[in-house]
């Protein structure tokens, strides 16, 4: 989990908030709010489950490197909820490496480690919004995209050993991922910055 004085980022199931789309020219595309791990949001969502976390709409006319770079980012996200929501389960951290590298694996262990030494896991409440993919652009022969997102935390909801609700401190972030594409075609997370905003 993503600690910052005493916050921890979570993802557990997923709901699809249909909202309105952006895309178009401007070498970024704009998809629907989603919530993770919210029960119940009102009566525009569609609760799926984190086996079609993957299916999460792409936007309309969004490019094929643009969607290959959100499945990446999702890809992720599904991994590390599976980690997350049981950290004492899954020892062997090799298919964080299938989503992640460089400073987004490291953390991501780091982070699932801790979790696992505390005794605790993750039961939802993360809410993602204002999703923002750019267009892939070429440096020293890598090819690097990035996801803009919202995160709403107030939500968020983690368990210890006893099965108790651990306390939270809702946080709104404004987040980049850095997506890179690996020889294998993939789109993996190499680098997470976010900031504490009032809104997004």
């Amino acid at each position: 989990m993503r600690r910052v004085l005493g916050f921890v980022l979570v993802v557990v199931g997923v709901v699809v908030v249909v909202g309105c789309s952006g895309g178009g020219g401007s070498g970024v595309s704009s998809s629907p709010s989603l919530v993770v791990g919210s029960p119940s949001v009102g009566v525009s969502s569609v609760v799926v489950s984190p086996s079609v976390f993957e299916s999460f709409p792409s936007v309309v006319g969004e490019s094929g490197d643009r969607a290959a770079v959100r499945a990446g980012w999702l890809e992720y996200w599904r991994v590390y909820d599976k980690f997350a929501s049981d950290p004492a389960k899954y020892a062997d951290m090799t298919e964080l490496g299938r989503v992640a590298a460089d400073d987004a694996l490291t953390v991501a262990i780091r982070e699932i480690n801790e979790l696992r030494q505390d005794g605790w896991r993750s039961r939802g409440g993360l809410r993602f919004s204002s999703v923002t993919v750019s267009d892939p652009v070429s440096v020293g022969g890598e090819r690097t995209a990035t996801v803009t997102y919202c995160i709403d935390t107030s939500e968020l909801v983690v368990i210890d050993r006893q099965g108790k609700p651990v306390e939270q401190e809702g946080w709104r972030l404004q987040e980049t991922a850095t997506m890179r594409e690996g020889g294998d075609k993939i789109w993996r997370m190499v680098q997470v910055r976010n900031v504490k905003v009032g809104q997004c």
